[in-house]
């Protein structure tokens, strides 16, 4: 797992949340290059790095929130590294998890689960070109292409599309499990076994949930005005534009231990996020 950190942002300079949250990457990490990727920086990386129908599928993302969904899977599996939201903070320095995992297990890449369904996006790690991230991308491929586009059926269109779900969806097909959901999949021997012949380390929700990695939530919990958790009221508009209501959430919350989500402050340090280039 190369050192790189990976953050998007639909521009810069960052609120001062995100600052706040960011700066925690910088400040724990010095020895890695931070990156984070604008929404320009997103659209390059694609037409320079992948070919025309990946483009074409990217290209039909209605929402920034699902670009950037795509990105991150994209862009650890081209270069590899870590990713975290733009809304999540380190809480203990990255070597202090990743060159264990590494040394001890053997990790090529590392996911957390978010919630009983689901393996987590907000933050994980990976060698360039591991499996699960290139099955992940070519799962959201798949379902533009076959569907002519992003065709909402319900409020949850953005993580049927390029959510947690596709994650999830790729490690169950790396791994030919037969189980749906990823406390199913945490709780089999035999895909547990599979996922150490691809270097894949499964963790509980606690790990990128206060342990290792905190997430402040910001598209429930930060200001409405703020354009790091406007994404929802993007949604409502695409919805809006079908016709289709809202509807309340699954049920799926993410299973955050007592205390797991960050204190979000501003950071000492002058760690203030600087962009760097992805192309």
């Amino acid at each position: 797992i190369p050192r790189y950190i990976w953050h998007t942002a639909p521009s810069l300079p960052l609120s001062d949340r995100a600052n706040a949250t960011v700066s925690t990457w910088i400040d724990k990490n010095s020895s890695w290059k931070h990156s984070i990727a604008t929404d320009d920086d997103v659209e390059l990386f694609f037409q320079s790095k992948f070919p025309p129908n990946v483009c074409e599928a990217f290209s039909k993302l209605p929402l920034g929130v699902m670009k950037a969904d795509t990105f991150r899977l994209a862009v650890v599996y081209y270069y590899g590294g870590v990713y975290g939201d733009i809304d999540t903070e380190c809480v203990r320095p990255i070597d202090e998890w990743v060159r264990v995992a590494q040394s001890e297990k053997q990790c090529t890449a590392i996911v957390a689960m978010e919630s009983y369904n689901s393996f987590a996006n907000w933050a994980f790690a990976a060698a360039p070109r591991h499996p699960v991230f290139k099955r992940a991308l070519d799962r959201v491929v798949e379902k533009i292409e076959q569907d002519g586009g992003v065709v909402p059926k319900n409020s949850h269109f953005v993580a049927a599309y390029t959510g947690p779900p596709v994650l999830t969806a790729a490690i169950r097909d790396i791994l030919h499990s037969d189980h749906e959901v990823a406390s199913k999949i945490m709780s089999s021997e035999e895909d547990l076994a599979t996922a150490k012949t691809v270097g894949l380390c499964l963790e509980e929700s606690s790990y990128f949930g206060g342990i290792n990695v905190g997430h402040a939530f910001a598209s429930v919990s930060w200001n409405d005005n703020d354009q790091d958790a406007s994404w929802r009221k993007q949604r409502q508009q695409v919805l809006d534009s079908h016709g289709i209501a809202e509807e309340e959430p699954d049920g799926g919350r993410p299973m955050i231990k007592k205390g797991g989500r960050p204190n979000v402050h501003v950071v000492g340090g002058g760690g203030e996020a600087m962009r760097v280039d992805v192309k």
